[in-house]
């Protein structure tokens, strides 16, 4: 990731309103206009810095703090590792985002279409990571993965045993630790690394994101 904005594109308000449109399906009312023009900003950079972030001061900390609990922009700062349940969230100048690739790819789709399609974002992240690897032929069963954790995964969270078996369910060749790797780096998963340990067992934060546009607002 660089620590410098890309040069945005000109503003686009027929495209952010189709953003706003869909984003209406998970977010009531005001807040997902507020959503809308923070994401919409968010999507040209690798990251986006506080200042920069294009909200009215007194909803940009409210709506960012939300983003941050959606999985949708993550702080680059972290208090020891990587992962989500350790990125150090302030909402001060200076601090930067960054939002995971599969959320780029599920908000880029819906600032075209206006609806939410987490599946179509899924199928075309996993694709675009995998596209140079000898995994690329396992694009559609790594995509068939993911939605049988959405489904059967636990307050957004899987263990690996869950996984392993709806892997093998799935056709999927792959070592696990693979197929958890290129999760991770697609921004669909990441560890947890908080609360208590059970016998060993390695438990991982599906991002929520991925449960947006079901028709229910928050």
């Amino acid at each position: 990731m660089t620590q410098t904005d890309a040069q945005s594109p000109p503003p686009d308000p027929t495209a952010r309103k189709r953003l706003e449109t869909a984003l209406q399906t998970h977010f009531a009312g005001k807040e997902a206009g507020l959503m809308a023009r923070l994401l919409d900003a968010a999507l040209p950079a690798d990251t986006i810095a506080y200042e920069s972030l294009a909200l009215p001061p007194e909803t940009r900390d409210d709506t960012l703090l939300a983003a941050f609990e959606e999985r949708a922009l993550i702080p680059v700062r972290s208090s020891r590792s990587a992962a989500w349940e350790d990125r150090v969230l302030s909402l001060a100048p200076g601090e930067r985002y960054f939002m995971p690739g599969v959320v780029r790819s599920l908000l880029t789709s819906a600032r075209e279409r206006g609806r939410l399609d987490p599946e179509g974002a899924v199928r075309r992240i996993i694709s675009r990571e995998t596209a140079t690897l000898p995994a690329a032929e396992q694009a559609g069963p790594l995509a068939t993965l993911v939605a049988g954790l959405r489904k059967h995964a636990s307050a957004y969270r899987a263990e690996a045993g869950l996984m392993k078996a709806v892997a093998r369910h799935c056709g999927l060749t792959l070592d696990l630790h693979d197929v958890i790797d290129i999760l991770v780096i697609c921004g669909i998963l990441s560890p947890c690394t908080h609360g208590p340990a059970i016998a060993g067992l390695s438990w991982y934060e599906i991002n929520a994101c991925l449960y947006w546009g079901r028709g229910e607002a928050r």
